[in-house]
């Protein structure tokens, strides 16, 4: 089930993608073989690779080419960049690399970069960084050292960024035209911006980051996980993510499952998905059927590859959340159909487990007769995008705002550690094929921009702009 019962999904922090640990003598001597390491993994275990013989033959070509670069690494940084970029060009945005490099630093202009609407916007300054005086929040960065900054992400982010959508890359990850592991501590950088229609420069010169959550603290949106609140009556619903870490989180995701029976009186819901990574997809699948009644049915082929590494994993997370006794009776009966079926799968190949969790066809008449206005934007991604399509799937639903993330057709994320301990890698040991699309960004129904002055002014654009709608009864 993708991304359902045990997704354990990494994320794409800057803080985390270059944290220095322990100091290490060489981390080039120990690249081919972290390398080698990888590539055993993935040709066992992973479910990218094993899926057809051309993604077989894509994985051995990108790893004769990482070991030939290998060759000539002569730094941390080389070491780094080997990886990310082998691991790139599986664009599954799931497979990530988390490195712990001493050696490794990285640099900050003291400048925090958002894009909106494909301009690049000074969103903040870096606290505990220098950054010139003379840049303000909201000017828009057209160029450093001659290169714009869409021409910055192309040569020097996107190429070693794990991602299956461009536009939504580029989107959560803009601020890293100004976080650089290449650059030396005050090497200078020269800018050009905008402000009000006219240009200035500005020389920047690069700092290292010594505490990472401190210095992008401005870019970091402190959202709850669940909130219901209502803006002239109409209950706005924040969800920011599907997972519980802890009592208290466990708590509130519980509070979002009972109170979805509370709302079937309502004519119009505002469901706020925006910034949701996702994580288990059966908070979205129960949550729909406490509200209609019923969980619309989808169409979709499950698969989970089977060795013994991977069902050790799996069958340990499957009990151990069974252990809980969180789960309702229906949750209880699918865990252990799905732990059976991945018991008496034959190794080395996949096991159909499409029967599984599907959910039932459309009543006569749902328990919600009223409208679920979804609102999205980039940060929505891999659970988060099964929940919309399956609201999607009710008739109740419509999706508003800005493009989600997309989502390859791979789940089910498992992780390890090269042996050398300099990096973290994932990869995907299931497969989730929606009959009914194909994998990219879900559309919004209703598209809208970002109002720039406002987001830069610290006001929620898209926010304001469905209150708006909602007032005037266009939604």
């Amino acid at each position: 089930m993708k991304k359902t019962i045990f997704a354990m999904l990494l994320s794409a922090c800057p803080a985390m993608l270059f944290a220095a640990t322990e100091p290490v003598a060489d981390e080039c001597a120990k690249l081919a073989p972290d390398l080698k390491y990888m590539h055993e993994q993935l040709a066992a275990n992973s479910a990218n690779v094993n899926y057809s013989q051309e993604n077989k033959d894509s994985e051995q070509k990108a790893f004769g080419a990482a070991l030939k670069e290998a060759e000539h690494c002569k730094s941390g940084v080389d070491y780094l960049h080997t990886l990310r970029r082998y691991v790139a060009t599986f664009h599954e945005h799931h497979m990530e690399i988390y490195t712990h490099i001493a050696s490794v630093s990285t640099k900050s202009t003291g400048l925090l970069l958002a894009e909106y609407n494909g301009h690049y916007i000074i969103y903040a300054k870096a606290p505990g960084l220098t950054a010139p005086d003379s840049v303000h929040i909201g000017d828009e960065l057209l160029s450093c050292d001659g290169r714009t900054p869409d021409k910055i992400m192309r040569e020097d982010i996107l190429p070693f960024a794990a991602y299956f959508d461009e536009a939504a890359t580029i989107h959560k990850k803009a601020n890293m035209v100004f976080l650089g592991v290449d650059v030396k501590e005050g090497d200078v950088t020269n800018c050009v911006f905008s402000r009000d229609g006219k240009t200035f420069a500005e020389a920047l010169r690069w700092q290292e980051i010594k505490d990472f959550e401190k210095s992008l603290a401005p870019l970091e949106q402190d959202r709850p996980l669940y909130s219901l609140e209502r803006i002239d009556g109409v209950p706005w619903i924040i969800f920011s993510h599907m997972d519980a870490h802890g009592k208290d989180q466990q708590a509130l995701l519980d509070k979002f499952l009972s109170e979805a029976k509370s709302l079937r009186g309502d004519n119009r819901i505002v469901l706020d998905l925006r910034g949701n990574g996702g994580g288990n997809s059966a908070w979205g699948d129960q949550w729909i059927e406490n509200l209609l009644g019923y969980l619309p049915q989808t169409h979709t082929k499950w698969m989970q590859w089977i060795t013994e590494e991977n069902n050790k994993w799996l069958i340990k997370i499957l009990d151990d959340t069974l252990a809980t006794g969180s789960l309702s009776a229906k949750e209880r009966t699918e865990y252990l159909e799905y732990e059976q079926a991945v018991r008496q799968g034959k190794p080395g190949s996949f096991v159909d487990l499409s029967t599984i969790a599907t959910g039932q066809p459309a009543p006569e008449k749902s328990l919600f007769s009223g409208k679920i206005i979804t609102l999205t934007d980039y940060g929505c991604f891999s659970s988060c995008e099964d929940f919309v399509q399956r609201l999607r799937k009710s008739g109740v639903a419509v999706q508003v705002g800005i493009p989600t993330d997309a989502s390859t057709i791979f789940n089910n994320v498992r992780n390890l550690d090269t042996p050398s301990g300099l990096a973290n890698f994932s990869f995907m040991t299931g497969v989730e094929e929606d009959m009914d699309s194909k994998p990219g960004p879900l559309m919004p129904d209703i598209p809208l921009k970002y109002n720039i002055r406002q987001e830069v002014s610290g006001q929620d654009s898209l926010k304001l702009q469905v209150i708006q709608m909602l007032r005037d009864g266009k939604l």
